[in-house]
């Protein structure tokens, strides 16, 4: 066979568990195999290195297009309406497995796993001179590459499907989303609570169309309880398919840019209520925002397994904001504070200073499916940190520029939604 020449960008996607992830501009997976060095005394070599926990980290780069799907690929949120609310009570628990297929010159040729993965951070930058982007970071303790007659694989999602609740040790099964008419798909791994379960898994009843779904059903080495989280790992060992099966979002939308969002302020905000009706909180003349959520985690381990059992959620979660405005006046200021600024600015008195900042206000970007030049448009997203302080102001200007004003916010509680907008409490 001859050597592979290049894997294009094209030939690169990327799922979160059985979902194909959208709008992707940039993924890395980078592996610490954490190999600690055994010494002893009268030797003055290392005697051996001994592995610890490998900590692997995968980062993901998408253009925000006004949909939460990435997320809730990521969160492993099924069976919810669009335009449910995802904050920390969601995101504390829930891990995925993330896959990455890869064509070289063109042709799959193998897939990279990784088992529970838990996000450790999420960020949302808007920058008025390019595309909007959401970032996503995730942590795991393992990596496999799938190849040659395996190199079509997928993780998917248990299905407890028995009267009783559970998966027995004759009915596991899971739903996939492929027609198997000529291909036949084999689980080769199955992992239990984040457990790799030992021996190969056998085909109980084989591929079968069972009440208008496509599911696979096998013999498992012992029970699974009911609300056990377990996942399997299939590949195509039949007719595999020469290029990464594409199933992305349906959205029409490639990316948001400036004129497809809005950036509103609320003083005291704590819920989309207090945001009132779209416009009257605008800021202004801001050229970039960023807001980056620290997932951090700690893992969790125990004696008699080398791997972590699981990544508990650090409370409470820091959300870092920036702005980064154009100087005009000092109403963008004003909005930070408690005082009220009328249009020539003298109802707030004759000074602003950095003690008057509020210590409650919220903030809420709104994101729309198209641009404020248009007749009509439609809200798409909003995504709201609440509780914020403003932390450091900074004015600054250079020979030939323009002078800039920036702000630096934290907070600990954020909400990302599918709602018309941040007033907006149901779909």
């Amino acid at each position: 066979m001859a050597k592979a020449t290049k894997v294009r960008y094209s030939g690169v996607g990327v799922y979160a568990c059985q979902f194909l992830l959208s709008r992707v501009q940039s993924v890395s997976m980078d592996t610490d195999l954490s190999e600690e060095e055994v010494r002893e005394l009268t030797n003055d070599e290392v005697r051996e290195y001994v592995s610890q926990t490998p900590s692997v980290t995968v980062n993901i780069e998408t253009n925000e297009y006004g949909s939460c799907r990435n997320l809730r690929a990521l969160l492993t949120i099924t069976g919810a309406a669009a335009s449910d609310i995802i904050n920390v009570s969601a995101i504390d628990g829930p891990s995925v497995d993330i896959g990455v297929m890869v064509e070289e010159d063109n042709v799959l040729t193998r897939t990279a796993i990784m088992n529970e993965c838990y996000l450790s951070s999420i960020g949302w930058n808007f920058d008025v001179g390019g595309m909007a982007t959401e970032t996503f970071t995730l942590e795991t303790d393992n990596k496999t590459w799938y190849l040659n007659d395996y190199a079509e694989a997928y993780s998917y999602n248990g299905v407890n499907f028995n009267s009783g609740g559970e998966c027995t040790a004759t009915s596991c099964m899971i739903d996939i989303s492929f027609t198997l008419t000529e291909d036949v798909y084999l689980p080769v791994k199955q992992y239990v609570d984040g457990i790799a379960v030992t021996g190969v898994l056998t085909m109980a009843d084989g591929n079968a169309v069972l009440g208008g779904l496509t599911k696979i059903s096998w013999a498992a080495e012992t029970a699974i309880a009911s609300g056990t989280r377990y996942r399997t790992i299939i590949c195509n060992t039949g007719t595999t398919n020469t290029t990464i099966p594409d199933a992305p979002s349906t959205s029409t939308i490639g990316g948001i840019t400036r004129g497809m969002i809005d950036i509103n302020l609320a003083i005291s905000g704590n819920s989309f209520d207090d945001f009132g009706s779209e416009g009257t909180t605008n800021l202004l003349r801001v050229q970039s925002c960023g807001i980056d959520v620290d997932l951090s985690r700690e893992a969790l381990q125990e004696l008699g397994h080398h791997r972590v059992f699981d990544r508990s959620l650090t409370l409470p979660v820091p959300v870092n904001i920036t702005f980064n405005t154009l100087a005009n006046d000092l109403e963008e200021w004003a909005k930070f504070t408690d005082l009220d600024w009328s249009t020539d600015g003298t109802t707030v008195g004759n000074s602003l200073g950095i003690d008057s900042f509020a210590k409650t206000a919220a903030i809420c970007v709104r994101i729309f499916d198209a641009k404020d030049t248009e007749a009509t448009r439609n809200l798409k997203k909003a995504i709201m940190a609440s509780g914020i302080q403003i932390t450091a102001e900074s004015f600054g200007v250079d020979v030939g520029g323009n002078a800039t004003q920036d702000f630096t916010a934290k907070g600990s509680n954020f909400l990302v939604s599918g709602l018309g907008g941040c007033f907006e409490t149901s779909a």
